[in-house]
């Protein structure tokens, strides 16, 4: 990017946004905190805390934010819940007292993506009607670090090796060196006479990444050889994040099946349940545990298919179940907020909201965070 270009850009961004300080060192927990979308590399929603919390849940909190969320929204760190909205906000509030220590807020059309904590720093995609930033937010300096103008939406994002990962509308992959904001590989998708978009963020295992297209492919990278390794084919577009478990590839599609293929491209099992998907995966035991936009969850067994159990909500479900032990928590658009025995699928406590939840709840040491349609976060314990 031109020099002069950047300043500008970083004036812009500057003089047209609230800040968040945090007056004290954040600590930050590689092992329990949740960092970026999907909680690790292979999607697995799955909490990282080993705290042992049953319900019934009481409301600690709830905050209001005159916005909506995103599907993914909710990154924890060091009792700090940092909170993305689609008007390209990121709010930051104490868990323990619901209180603000602060916003940022841009000046762009909004993002439909996950911020990425690294370092101290929040990073994530905003996209205005022409340009798509991606943008790199100190929140103890209060400082923009770099902007990248990628001229396209970008996903939310992954960190593997000390690289960020992200897909993008106009069909690539691309790698960015996080201290410094600069692009280092790019990978391509060439289908002739097809829509190339990715709408969902890559996953990686053992050095390779997958990420599905709206084409109907799932690709595979080689992050050593950075070639493309296979793509397997589906009858519809991929629109909802791959989740990566025991060396297996999870996701559902537009073709109404749920698919399990093994890391080398080869199909296992499909299983039919007649719904779309914008809902990843969570893994108990050997259970992929996925909802459809019909408001089912959905518990398979991992390696014949066959349903194990099923639980239904009166809403459509665009969240992604989220495990904490052996509950699964999950939002509907019925405006509950569920949490489920994964063992069976019983319902073991719910929670009324507001509106509709849209975004994936999250479970970090004892707290229990959603967002809803009426502009709240909610917090339980």
């Amino acid at each position: 990017m031109d020099k002069k270009i950047l300043i500008l850009l970083l004036s812009i961004f500057l003089s047209s946004c609230s800040s968040i300080k945090i007056a004290e060192n954040v600590f930050i927990n590689t092992r329990n905190d949740l960092l970026f979308e999907g909680g690790d590399i292979g999607n697995t929603n799955i909490s990282k805390t080993d705290s042992n919390i049953k319900p019934p849940f009481k409301l600690l909190w709830d905050y209001k934010i005159e916005a909506g969320f995103p599907y993914n929204s909710i990154l924890v760190t060091d009792y700090i819940a940092f909170v993305s909205t689609l008007r390209s906000e990121i709010f930051a509030i104490d868990l323990s007292s619901g209180k603000r220590l602060g916003d940022f807020t841009l000046k762009a059309k909004g993002s439909d993506a996950c911020a990425l904590i690294y370092r101290d720093n929040l990073i994530r995609n905003t996209y205005d009607d022409e340009d798509s930033y991606l943008l790199s937010y100190n929140y103890i300096t209060g400082e923009t670090k770099w902007i990248i103008d990628f001229r396209t939406a970008l996903s939310s994002g992954v960190l593997y090796n000390d690289l960020l990962y992200f897909s993008s509308r106009d069909g690539k992959i691309f790698s960015v060196e996080p201290l410094q904001g600069k692009v280092k590989d790019t990978f391509y998708t060439k289908e002739k006479n097809l829509s190339n978009s990715f709408f969902a963020k890559p996953v990686i295992d053992n050095n390779k990444i997958f990420c599905g297209n709206i084409n109907g492919f799932i690709y595979c990278y080689s992050l050593s050889s950075k070639r493309l390794e296979w793509k397997f084919k589906t009858e519809g577009p991929v629109y909802c994040p791959l989740s990566v478990y025991k060396n297996l590839v999870f996701f559902g599609c537009d073709d109404r099946n749920f698919y399990c293929i093994d890391t080398s491209g080869n199909l296992l099992w499909k299983k039919a349940l007649e719904t779309k998907f914008l809902s990843s995966s969570t893994f108990f035991a050997d259970f992929v545990i996925t909802a459809g936009i019909d408001g089912n969850v959905y518990c398979l067994d991992i390696n014949s298919g066959n349903q194990v159990w099923k639980f239904g909500t009166r809403g459509t479900i665009t969240a992604t179940p989220f495990r904490h032990q052996d509950m699964v928590f999950i939002g509907s658009f019925d405006g509950n907020l569920y949490c489920l025995d994964a063992n069976n699928g019983s319902k073991l406590w719910s929670y009324k909201t507001g509106g509709r939840i849209r975004t994936t709840s999250v479970v970090w040491n004892t707290f229990i965070l959603t967002a809803s349609d009426d502009k709240r976060v909610y917090c339980f314990k």
